[in-house]
Order: C-alpha cells, then sequence, then structure tokens
C-alpha cells in the first residue's frame, strides 16, 4: 500500500506518499479524503431492497389473482369483510346475489317438497300429482323474485345513499357492488351451511306425524337459517354507507336513521311482494292438498 501513486483529484498530478497539498494546485488533500462519502456495502441494501419486495410480490399476485379469480375474491373477501378487494371484476357482486338467492330458493324448495310430502302422509294421501305440478314451482320462482328484490332494493339504497353523504364518489354502483358483497360474503357461507343442515333435518323430519309439529318443526329451522343471513345483510347495508367517507356532507346520526327508515320501508315492500306473489300459488297448493286427501 505504501508504494501505490496517489494523484490529486482537482488537476491529476502525481503525488508523493504522504502529502497532504498538492506539489501542482495547492489542492488540500486531506478535505478532499474527509469529505468522501464512505463506499456502501453492496450486500446490505441487496438484501433490504429483497426483504421488502418479498411481500410486496405477494400482496401484488394475491391481489391480482384475487381481483380475477371469483373464488379468490370471495375467500379473501371472507377473511377480510373490513378490507375490500379492489379492481375485482365488475360482476363478482351480481353473481354473489345469484348464487345467494339461488341457494335461498333451493333451500326453501326442499322445505316446501318435504311439507307437502309430510302433510299428504299425514292426511293419508299420495302426493305424487302435486310433487312435480307448476303450484310448486310458481311458489319457487315468487319466492326468487321476492328475494332478488329485496337484494337489489337494499343495495341500491346503500349506493344513494353513500352518494348523498359522499362528495367525492370514487365508485360506480358495479364496483360498490363488490363492496357491498364482499362485506356480506358470509352470507353465502351461512347459505351453504344451512343447505346441508336442511338436508339432514328435512330428513330426520321423516318422523313427524301431525301438522302441528310439522309447522313448528319448519317455523324453527327457517328463522334459523335466514336470520342470522338478513342480519349480514343489514351490517353490510350500514357499513358500505360510511365506510371510508371522511368529509360526509350529512352528519352520520342523521344517515343512520334516516337508512333505517328506509330499511324499514323495502322491508315492508318486501312483505308486500311476497304476500301478492305467493298468496294465488299458496292457496291453490293448499286446495291441491285438501282435494288428494280427500277432504
Amino acid at each position: 500500500m505504501s508504494n501505490e501513486t496517489n494523484f490529486c483529484p482537482n488537476c491529476g498530478t502525481a503525488l508523493p506518499a504522504g502529502s497532504s497539498f498538492c506539489p501542482n494546485c495547492g489542492y488540500q488533500l486531506a478535505q478532499a479524503v474527509a469529505s468522501e462519502p464512505a463506499p456502501a456495502t453492496p450486500t446490505e441494501p441487496t438484501q433490504a431492497a429483497d426483504t421488502g419486495a418479498t411481500p410486496q410480490r405477494q400482496a401484488l399476485a394475491t391481489g391480482t389473482l384475487a381481483s380475477r379469480n371469483y373464488f379468490s375474491w370471495w375467500w379473501e373477501s371472507f377473511k377480510h369483510p373490513l378490507s375490500p378487494v379492489e379492481n375485482a371484476n365488475h360482476w363478482f357482486g351480481v353473481l354473489t346475489v345469484f348464487l345467494e338467492v339461488l341457494l335461498n330458493t333451493i333451500i326453501l324448495s326442499m322445505f316446501m317438497q318435504h311439507a307437502v310430502n309430510v302433510a299428504l302422509r299425514v292426511l293419508g294421501s299420495d302426493g305424487n300429482a302435486i310433487n312435480g305440478g307448476s303450484l310448486m314451482t310458481a311458489v319457487r320462482m315468487d319466492f326468487f323474485i321476492c328475494v332478488f328484490a329485496l337484494y337489489a332494493l337494499v343495495v341500491g339504497a346503500a349506493y344513494g345513499f353513500r352518494r348523498l353523504i359522499n362528495a367525492h364518489q370514487p365508485l360506480n354502483f358495479f364496483e360498490f357492488t363488490n363492496h357491498f358483497f364482499g362485506a356480506t360474503s358470509s352470507i353465502l357461507a351461512i347459505n351453504l351451511v344451512a343447505f346441508l343442515v336442511a338436508a339432514i333435518l328435512v330428513i330426520n323430519a321423516a318422523t313427524i306425524t301431525d301438522l302441528g309439529s310439522l309447522a313448528a318443526h319448519y317455523a324453527i329451522l327457517a328463522t334459523s337459517i335466514f336470520v342470522p343471513s338478513i342480519a349480514v345483510l343489514v351490517f353490510g347495508y350500514y357499513l358500505t354507507i360510511i365506510r371510508d367517507v371522511t368529509h360526509p356532507r350529512l352528519d352520520p346520526l342523521y344517515t343512520w336513521i334516516l337508512a333505517s327508515c328506509v330499511l324499514v320501508v323495502i322491508i315492508i315492500i318486501v312483505i308486500l311482494l311476497v304476500a301478492l306473489f305467493t298468496e294465488a300459488p299458496l292457496r291453490s297448493l293448499g286446495d291441491a292438498i285438501d282435494t288428494y286427501s280427500g277432504y
């Protein structure tokens, strides 16, 4: 190291060993050495960059998969209902509505079909003429329409309030629908479990021998299945209205009051629709049961 030739950083003149000043231009070499930054260790920044980049790449990959694949989107929403998946396919929310309403209709159909069979068995008649008839199909379709109307009215009202209180609304309706059904993704899980439970309980209900026990059995069963779903739906209704709204146009308290009033009106409308659509088919179904039972 002592034989190594140094050069002046100012003029490039060869310097004698141990020089503090350049003999040619007088440049102060000690100042240049002190002001020169220490060389960085090449391995440390690389390791830090790799350490921070790996979770970022993983998060990006997870977000991309959840935004493109429905089941990944649903699973991420189920695990984190308060954190919506951004940039997801706009039809994921609509598909969730269809699946939830379809499962509700299938569960109700299982109840009705078995209830008719048990009623006819108790009354001493064969229900084959009713099992595949148009009456059951009409009731199923009417129920599907009513439940779908409930979802549409609730989501539409929530979106309307969201636009009302948020002066800078970044979401269009389909994005809002994704956020809404992401927050209420547990409804689909409840319906899937309810479908399995309903199948088991319907089989066990074959031992029922009187119509009073039959009515009580299905009332308890329907309440235990549909009440949790409605509770989650109402939770999502309130949550998506006020979530991430930093400067609302309307005070949150008044927003909750108005949203609650609108929700009560929606429930009344759906009840009226159910009564309107199902009155005639159910009356005809009851007449058919009386006819085939000999009453």
